[in-house]
């Protein structure tokens, strides 16, 4: 319990120390969205959990634009609606999964795009012989939003994660395999 609490501990101190150069006082400023911009962004974020965690990957194509772009890694970029629904489906294969998104800080950046910021703890827990086993991040998702056809869409997805916690093998071995 120790270790656990640590940790999480560890992950609350550098989220305080890397979320305070997240937005300049400018963005504060031109901030100003309506409230039915905010619910349909909201809505849109809300629906990839939903979607990644029931494994119903088709709601997908509500989430992202048909040319969005994603780096859920840190490492590489997917292209794509098709290529990110696939990518996805592939890192929920092995695990059971559960996003939780927190705080929502949305600005618009012009009459039909928007950028948002929304925390995130999600954890995957092992199936078959990795029964037992979870893996946990802590981060926030950097988005770019456009609206087309008077819906919004997720035009570019960051995932920003600061920290981790247990076997990160389990999502891993998804994508590997």
């Amino acid at each position: 319990m120790r270790t656990t609490l640590t940790a999480w501990l560890a992950c609350v101190a550098v989220m305080a120390i890397q979320c305070t150069c997240l937005l300049s006082p400018s963005d504060a400023l031109v901030n100003n969205p309506s409230a039915e911009d905010v619910t349909s962004i909201q809505q849109t974020l809300a629906l990839f959990p939903v979607a990644v965690d029931l494994k119903q990957f088709h709601l997908l194509d509500a989430v992202f634009s048909p040319d969005a772009t994603a780096n859920f890694s840190g490492r590489s970029v997917t292209v794509g609606a098709s290529a990110i629904k696939l990518y996805l489906s592939k890192l929920a294969s092995g695990v059971i999964s559960q996003h939780n998104l927190g705080t929502l800080y949305v600005n618009m950046t012009g009459p039909h795009s928007a950028a948002a910021y929304n925390w995130l703890h999600g954890t995957f827990f092992g199936t078959g012989n990795a029964t037992g086993q979870s893996f946990s991040n802590f981060g926030y998702y950097k988005d770019d939003l456009v609206r087309r056809h008077g819906r919004w869409y997720i035009q570019n997805r960051v995932l920003v994660n600061f920290g981790r916690y247990g076997n990160e093998s389990l999502i891993a071995a998804s994508l590997d395999g």
